[in-house]
């Protein structure tokens, strides 16, 4: 036997082998991804019902997020720091999913549904002076966005805190 012939058929092998590797390889990073992605995605739905959830917790928290949200300067000390307090974990969150999606972990649509919501929270004035006191703990570029989704139309956002109804209170 020759060994040329034989160190051609070992190099065919080799390469074979790099390549069988290397798509293995491809599908652990693709299955990978996906599971990051998906943990990602529920840890993030798992923040939003949480933040939900303190936020509305009761009809106290309520109210006191829908006084801070139609009038700021007419909440006492307490219940201002309260409420920046409550809404910094709005921006604590959507800062969160804002770097997820950045880094590919967020999927388009769930960050999109997330990216709707700031609009409507902006269309009333105690959301833009809780900003205004909180804005400058967060990175510039962060403080960009959020100032440029401060100012779209909220028409496309959801009504979480019912303003576009009629007041039964």
């Amino acid at each position: 036997m020759n060994w040329d012939a034989i160190g051609a058929i070992g190099e065919i092998v080799g390469a074979s082998g790099v390549i069988f590797t290397l798509f293995y390889l491809a599908i652990q990073i693709r299955a990978n991804t996906a599971t990051t992605q998906g943990a990602t995605a529920n840890s993030t739905l798992r923040d939003a019902r949480d933040l939900l959830n303190t936020t509305f917790q009761d009809r106290e928290n309520t109210d006191l997020f829908l006084r801070g949200m139609e009038n700021f300067d007419s909440l006492d000390k307490v219940d201002r720091a309260m409420f920046t307090n409550r809404t910094a974990s709005f921006f604590l969150f959507w800062m969160n999913a804002f770097e997820q999606n950045r880094k590919g972990l967020l999927s388009p649509h769930l960050w999109d549904t997330f990216e709707r919501d700031i609009p409507g929270f902006f269309a009333s004035p105690g959301f833009h002076e809780a900003w205004s006191l909180v804005r400058y703990s967060f990175p510039v570029e962060y403080q960009t966005y959020i100032d440029e989704m401060a100012m779209l139309d909220a028409s496309e956002s959801p009504d979480y805190l019912a303003i576009n109804t009629s007041d039964d209170a």
